[in-house]
């Protein structure tokens, strides 16, 4: 008998089943395109505001690391 078969029959299989991971895994890879979509076209904005090259590395990093300091809680949760 193949203990490895077993197990795998354990789990429950498909979107309906799971329902709740796959809303929250789509939620939040909508909320990671609505960041993307905003470091693309409102950081070269605010930078000409405050007067810092669009291409500066630390103010596109701050933002970077903002990001990912939240998705990590979010995974967490």
């Amino acid at each position: 008998m193949n203990v490895t078969a077993d197990h795998a029959s354990a789990y429950i299989r498909g979107i309906g089943c799971n329902r709740g991971q796959f809303l929250l895994q789509t939620v939040q890879v909508f909320f990671v395109g609505l960041i993307i979509g905003m470091e693309r076209n409102v950081l070269p904005s605010m930078a000409e505001h405050f007067g810092v090259d669009s291409h500066a590395f630390f103010f596109l990093a701050s933002f970077v690391i903002s990001f990912g300091l939240v998705k990590g809680a979010l995974n967490f949760v």
